[in-house]
């Protein structure tokens, strides 16, 4: 599996939000600045098949209508899945019309869209020995808030996204070699990272923090900068 790390920041500092591909072709949470990102880092728009939200806020979706609108400008013709929590349709369209101020019926229709329910997606194939599964986690604003694990028959990678410690975090961190970290202090900061790898010492790799330095002392984190690639 190869993953690039698109962003690692968050909204109050000035590294691009935090987002991140895998192989190429599933793109994970689309905050603003995203779309120039994967622009910035030469993808083809046309590679991406999936894209993958865990929770329905417009932190984690607002660039996604810009992109769409992009697809539109240049004629897409592939296929695309959006997979997140239930009502994602209803929300997609919500935004787009509120980001854009255009009406999401006259242009989305112009796509071939299919949005899927995190809650049914387990260990469903999403290419050639690429199995995706969404575990629900605990946020204390959103009923329906959601982490994954995708895995290969060689590994397994999961993403927190934004959680509280909950049956459904540690569970992924159980069945995980590597763990995608949303850094959000008053959820899942230091403390709670920390007691959780001496609990799993798996590794950790961290997006939406702060600053770097609060996170060298912690035991089995790995920070990997901005653009930058890894594979397991």
């Amino acid at each position: 599996m190869n993953i690039q790390i698109l962003g690692t920041g968050n909204y109050y500092n000035e590294e691009p939000n935090a987002s991140f591909i895998i192989n190429n072709n599933i793109l994970v949470e689309m905050p603003a600045g995203t779309l120039k990102q994967l622009i910035k880092t030469g993808k083809n728009f046309s590679n991406i098949k999936i894209i993958v939200f865990t929770q329905l806020t417009l932190e984690s979706m607002f660039d996604l209508p810009f992109f769409l609108m992009y697809e539109i400008a240049n004629k897409r013709t592939e296929d695309l899945i959006l997979i997140g929590p239930q009502k994602l349709k209803n929300y997609v369209y919500k935004i787009f019309n509120f980001v854009l101020n255009e009406n999401a019926n006259k242009y989305l229709s112009k796509l071939e869209l299919t949005f899927l329910d995190a809650n049914v997606i387990q260990k469903n194939e999403v290419s050639e020995d690429l199995y995706l599964s969404f575990i629900e986690t605990n946020h204390p604003k959103y009923k329906k808030n959601y982490g994954f694990i995708i895995e290969n028959s060689k590994t397994s990678i999961c993403y927190t996204g934004e959680s509280k410690v909950s049956p459904g975090l540690t569970y992924m961190l159980k069945k995980s070699d590597v763990c995608i970290w949303k850094y959000k202090e008053n959820l899942l900061g230091l403390k709670e990272i920390k007691t959780l790898s001496e609990e799993y010492p798996i590794k950790y790799i961290p997006i939406g923090y702060n600053n770097i330095n609060d996170l060298i002392q912690i035991k089995n984190i790995k920070t990997i900068k901005t653009e930058e690639q890894f594979y397991i």
